[in-house]
């Protein structure tokens, strides 16, 4: 219409196209609008279900969280057998016994709010409201009643119990355990009592099971009736019905449990029917997997409300009658299992049910026979006497009385752990003085070893019985250790081979051997008792001496060796082949349940206080772990023990064999070598002998493989030639010596003094008498008709002694260190054939030096502090020690001390010195007398100085005359005819000059004794033309080398020369 009036007025056409265009517009956008909301809906819908997924997760993450923190207030009883025994044990929760039942839904108090009342959100805020898989718990003390076959009802029965004593301790909360074999595991529990026991605690759980037999339930009556007979005033308030018989109608015993709240009840019935009316919650086994709760605790009891209604861990589960649950049940065997297990604990605790029979100090006074009964806090012992052939013995107590030891019934080997400040090396020391105490040093004897520096036994080794002690070994005194122990097993042995037996026990009355003839076996030997402190530690020093031990353990019984290990740490030491043989252990306070198993079995040790050093659990392999209290033994109580030995007293008994010898003494005198040597060593015996082959003392030898040392003997006929390697200091020098004063009718020394003249006019000596074969006595035909053994004794052997060789050959020039290097391996290959042999020292061999060692076939190692020098030496590596003393070294194979120098008398050998003779190498000059007959030459290397020196040398009457003019004389050569040089004319020059007066040298040599002063070898060669050595200078002494007419070089010394450095 509107379009119609437009174009009647505008006349336009477009009018009626807009008219014809409306309806279809409008119908667009009613179609558009319904689309939009359709979309919109859509978007609504998805947001909503988002938000409710968003809602449904925190919901679920809240429902996981109650049920976690559910769990941790009263996490079932499978839960707490899987659990460290450590974690959570007898830590009540509140002051209510809450248990769990099982596993079931309950209210979660999670409310959601919202005006909608749509089906899903009403689902939500259903499902919100409810918590499946929660725990349902419930408090005892109102009584619980459990109803259903005798078997099911009795493994949640079980599992109840495991969750209150799991909570409660030993001491705090009692089990009065029904008769049956049914609940006899439950004996076993710290926490049992029967019905006939007065025992009070806080909390007391009564069971009464209904589905026991006829006979079980007369007994469990007659029990209660003594009992509250003998007891009428703790059972007027609580009476006990008797198994099978239910309470009167008119009242129920449940009702006093409820008003008292100390107690709780556990009731078992198959049918609910005979169960007393007073029980607040009632369950209905139906199965394995299946239970209902048939009655619980009223909201206004106060016993049970909803998981999150906030009112604390001390509250039951929100349950309600008809409530299903999946039960929780323990078999018998998990259960008896962890009745042991807290019972080994309560005993290591301390927490029996005598809690107050071990005290916390025991003093060592208090075991010995007669002693006083006063102690700190403790208790008195008196120790019995000793049973036959055992070493049975007090260390401590226990609930029971003393707390006996016996290493030879109980062990035959003992392992000991504690952690540290537990007590361990007080163990160890009131054990061995207890042993003491009640046996002779002919019954037993202790070898101590203390990896803590000898600290804890030092007060030990005053008694008798003690034949060493080791302290911190060095990978020397390992050795030592191995091998003397290894030769203590092999004389036992011995000892019970000859007696004609197998094991010490068959042996006729323990005798010392120390006591038994020389070279015999005696007719019995004490007991040995290895003691060792920190053994993890030396093991850790020394793998190689866990071999040993595994030996001793399986070899000690019959040979009477017992071992006692102790360390902090037993799991993964002490290995099994070793803990095989110990059957005796015993553990005071460890770290960790891993340590405690490792010794006794049971991880009980873990849990003793920390404030009882000295709390010990005894494992014998019989029976659980006996908890004791070990004695403390004081300085004072050690030196009362001592004393009785030393005066006679009641421990009789001579002075037992040492299995270990004391190391050698870093100082050793002439006096000290028949100390600890066997009298029967045949080699002594020969030595003695007059006619005997010549050998010399080096000093005392150590073969712990022996147990004894020996005098070690240097027989050069034997023993080849001898090389000494050493340090500065380390008593090279001192044994030289030693040698030297050793001489006798058989043989003679030579000790040369360490200097390049001294050592290099021996060699040539030596050189020229094996060249000449003058050391052997001339042998006439009768003497050759002697035997071989005779002429040998009229040998006289000669040995020469060469100090630092290597000081001396480093001074050399090159061509004297070659010529000197060939003289000495001439003498070491060839002396031997002509009575000769050499004993030579040094710090280092190298160089041609290196050689000479092949030809000596004895080797003396002194202390070399570089390790790779004393390997390269010759040393083993496994005896290297940088500590080793002066004097101190290792001599085929032992360790040897050397004899402290002492003075001797040492011959000479022709034109070297000896220290009692002492022998110029080069003599001074006679300078007036050579110049009688004829002048004399001199070839200087500084003509002047040596003019200067000549003449505060010589007298006036002397003719110095200067070759080239160039001291205050003026002399030229021009001047100086050869019939100049007369008698009394001493002519100096140097080398050049005197070959450019070639044919004036030529006319005085045949008649001149020429000096040389001062010059090199090089200058000797050109004067004299001769290829020949000349013998070595030392510096800074006047030295001169002299050429004869008759061509003899030799050395001298100028007299009242000045010192000079000189150019060899």
């Amino acid at each position: 219409m509107a379009a119609g009036a437009i174009y009647l007025i505008t006349g336009s056409a477009f009018a009626l196209l807009f008219g014809f265009l409306s309806p279809i517009i409008a119908v667009g956008s009613l179609m558009d609008g319904r689309r939009s909301r359709r979309r919109q809906g859509a978007r609504d819908t998805r947001e909503h279900a988002v938000a409710l997924g968003a809602l449904r997760e925190i919901v679920a993450d809240r429902h996981e969280r109650l049920r976690l923190a559910a769990r941790r207030r009263t996490p079932g009883a499978l839960a707490l057998l899987s659990l460290p025994a450590e974690a959570g044990l007898w830590s009540l929760p509140g002051e209510t016994m809450l248990v769990s039942l099982g596993r079931g839904t309950v209210p979660s108090g999670v409310q959601l709010g919202g005006a909608r009342d749509a089906l899903d959100e009403r689902a939500l805020r259903d499902w919100a409201a409810l918590l499946p898989g929660a725990p349902l718990t419930t408090d005892v003390g109102g009584g619980l009643g459990l109803i259903g076959p005798p078997l099911l009802t009795r493994a949640l029965a079980r599992s109840v119990i495991v969750q209150l004593c799991f909570a409660l301790p030993p001491d705090t909360g009692s089990v009065v355990v029904p008769p049956g074999e049914a609940w006899r595991w439950a004996v076993d529990l710290p926490h049992a009592s029967d019905p006939g026991e007065a025992r009070r605690s806080d909390y007391r759980l009564l069971i009464i099971d209904t589905t026991l037999t006829a006979h079980a339930s007369e007994n469990a009556t007659a029990h209660a009736s003594e009992n509250a007979t003998a007891h009428p005033s703790e059972h007027a308030t609580e009476q006990m019905p008797a198994q099978g018989e239910l309470p009167p109608r008119g009242k129920s015993p449940v009702v006093g449990i409820v008003e008292r709240g100390t107690a709780g009840a556990l009731f078992l019935a198959t049918v609910e029917a005979d169960l007393p009316r007073g029980c607040a919650t009632v369950v209905r086994v139906h199965g394995p997997q299946r239970a209902e709760i048939v009655r619980a605790p009223s909201p206004g009891s106060g016993i049970g409300s909803g998981i999150g209604s906030g009112t604390g861990s001390g509250t039951a589960s929100g349950m309600v009658p008809g409530t299903l649950c999946e039960p929780e049940l323990i078999t018998a065997e998990q259960a008896a299992v962890f009745a042991r297990a807290l019972r080994d604990r309560a005993t290591a605790s301390g927490l029996s049910r005598t809690p107050n029979a071990i005290p916390s100090v025991v003093s060592f006074a208090s075991l010995l026979p007669g002693s006083s009964s006063e102690t700190d806090g403790g208790a008195s012992v008196v120790a019995q006497p000793p049973m036959s052939g055992g070493l049975a013995c007090p260390v401590g107590v226990t609930a029971a009385g003393p707390l006996m030891l016996d290493l030879v019934r109980q062990g035959p080997h003992v392992v000991v752990g504690g952690t540290t400040g537990s007590g361990k090396s007080e163990l160890l020391v009131t054990w061995v003085a207890a042993m003491a105490a009640c046996f002779g040093p002919d019954t037993v004897t202790f070898l101590l070893v203390d990896f803590k520096g000898g600290a804890a036994f030092g007060s030990l080794v005053h008694l008798p019985h003690c034949v060493g002690m080791i302290t911190d070994l060095d990978a020397v005194q390992a050795n030592r250790a191995l091998a003397s122990l290894s030769a203590e097993l092999r004389f036992r042995e011995s000892v019970l081979r000859d007696a004609g037996v197998r094991d010490i026990c068959e042996l006729s009355g323990p005798v010392s051997s120390a006591t038994a003839p020389p070279g015999t076996a005696p007719p019995g030997l004490p007991r040995l008792v290895i003691v060792i402190d920190e053994f993890a530690t030396m093991l850790g020093a020394f793998p190689a001496l866990h071999s040993l031990f595994v030996d001793i353990a399986a070899r000690g019984r019959s040979l009477g060796v017992h071992l006692i290990l102790c360390t902090q740490r037993p799991a993964g030491v002490v290995r099994d082949s070793l803990l095989a043989n110990c059957s005796l252990r015993l553990s005071l306070r460890v770290n960790n349940r891993a340590d405690s198993e490792a010794v006794i079995g049971t991880d009980a040790a873990a849990g003793l206080p920390a404030s009882v050093p000295g709390r010990c659990l005894v494992s014998t392999g019989e029976g659980p772990p006996e908890l004791g209290q070990i004695a403390t033994t004081t300085a004072v109580d050690l030196v009362a023990l001592a004393a009785r030995r030393t005066h006679g007293g009641a421990l009789p008994g001579a002075s037992p064999r040492r299995p270990w010898l004391d190391p050698l003494p870093r100082v050793l005198l002439e006096s000290d070598l028949g100390r600890g040597i066997d009298p029967a060593d045949t080699e002594l015996a020969d030595a003695q002998l007059a006619d005997a082959e010549p050998s010399f003392r080096l000093g005392l030898a150590d073969e712990p493989e022996h147990q004894r040392y020996r005098v070690a003997r240097y027989r050069p006929e034997h023993d080849g030639h001898l090389l000494v390697v050493g340090d500065a200091g380390s008593g090279k020098s001192s044994l030289l010596a030693t040698l030297a004063g050793q001489g006798g009718v058989t043989s003679r020394t030579e000790l040369v003094r360490a200097d390049i003249e001294h050592l290099w006019d021996a060699l040539v000596a030596a050189t020229s008498l094996i060249e000449t074969g003058p050391l052997a006595e001339p042998i006439s035909e009768t003497s050759a008709e002697r035997s071989a053994e005779a002429r040998a004794r009229d040998r006289r052997l000669l040995l020469m002694l060469l100090d630092d060789v290597d000081s001396v050959y480093a001074r050399w020039s090159g061509e004297h260190q070659q010529a000197a290097l060939d003289m000495l391996t001439g003498l070491l290959r060839d002396g031997p054939g002509q009575g000769l042999f050499v004993a030579l020292t040094a710090q280092r061999l190298y160089g041609g030096l290196r050689g000479v060692s092949a030809h000596c076939r004895s080797r003396l190692l002194l202390s070399v502090r570089d390790r790779d020098d004393y390997r390269e030496a010759g040393g083993l590596a496994d005896v290297f020690s940088d500590t080793l003393p002066p004097g101190g070294g290792y001599w085929q194979g032992l360790r040897v001390q050397l004899l402290a120098a002492a003075a001797g008398n040492a011959q000479a050998l022709p034109g070297c010195g000896a220290p009692a003779s002492p022998v110029d190498p080069a003599p001074i000059l006679d300078l007036e007398r050579m110049l009688r007959h004829a002048p004399l030459v001199v070839v200087s290397g500084a003509p002047a100085r040596t003019i200067a020196g000549l003449r505060r040398s010589v007298g006036p009457e002397v003719r110095l005359v200067d070759l080239v003019g160039t001291s205050e004389l003026g002399t030229g050569a021009s001047r100086l005819e050869v019939r100049d040089a007369t008698a009394g004319t001493v002519i100096v020059g140097d080398a050049d000059g005197w070959q450019a007066q070639w044919a004036l040298l030529a006319a005085l040599r045949g008649r001149a004794t020429l000096i040389f002063d001062g010059c090199s070898l090089a200058d000797l060669r050109q004067i004299t033309h001769r290829r020949d050595l000349p013998p070595p200078l030392l510096a800074g002494r006047s030295r001169v080398w002299v050429l004869s007419p008759d061509g003899a070089l030799s050395r001298a010394t100028l007299p009242n020369g000045a010192s000079r450095p000189l150019n060899q």
